[in-house]
C-alpha cells in the first residue's frame, strides 16, 4: 500500500472510531449498498467526516459530485466546496435543510475535505 492511503485509511479509521462511540441518543443506522442510494434511518445528521467519506467513495455521483480523485481535484480547483457536499447529502436524504444551513456544520465538512487533500 502506498503511504498517502494508509495515512487516508488510519484517518478514516480513527474518525469512524470516535463516531462509534457517540452517545446512542446521537447514533445513527446507514444502510448502504453499491447499487443502493445511501438512506438515514434516524433524525440525527450524519457527522461531517462521515459526509465527507460518503462524498470520497462516490455515494453522491447521483447527486453530481464526483468521487474519489475526481472529489479532490474539484475541492483544490474552488469547483467543489463544503456547501456542496452539504447540499448533496440534503438532496441523498442524509441530512436536513436546518443541518445544511448550520454554519459550523458546513465549517466542519471544509475541515474534513481540507484534511483529506492534505492527505493526497
Amino acid at each position: 500500500m502506498n503511504r498517502s492511503f494508509q495515512t487516508l485509511a488510519l484517518t478514516v479509521a480513527t474518525t469512524l472510531s470516535l463516531a462509534a462511540i457517540a452517545p446512542a441518543s446521537q447514533a445513527e443506522t446507514l444502510a448502504a449498498a453499491p447499487s443502493q442510494n445511501v438512506r438515514q434511518t434516524i433524525a440525527s445528521p450524519i457527522t461531517p467526516a462521515n459526509l465527507v467519506y460518503l462524498a470520497y467513495q462516490g455515494q453522491f455521483q447521483t447527486q453530481g459530485t464526483p468521487s474519489y480523485q475526481g472529489l479532490l481535484t474539484g475541492y483544490q480547483s474552488g469547483r467543489i466546496q463544503a456547501q456542496d457536499l452539504v447540499q448533496s447529502g440534503v438532496k441523498a436524504g442524509l441530512i436536513s435543510e436546518q443541518t445544511a444551513t448550520n454554519s459550523g456544520y458546513v465549517q466542519a465538512v471544509e475541515q474534513q475535505l481540507q484534511t483529506l487533500s492534505n492527505i493526497h
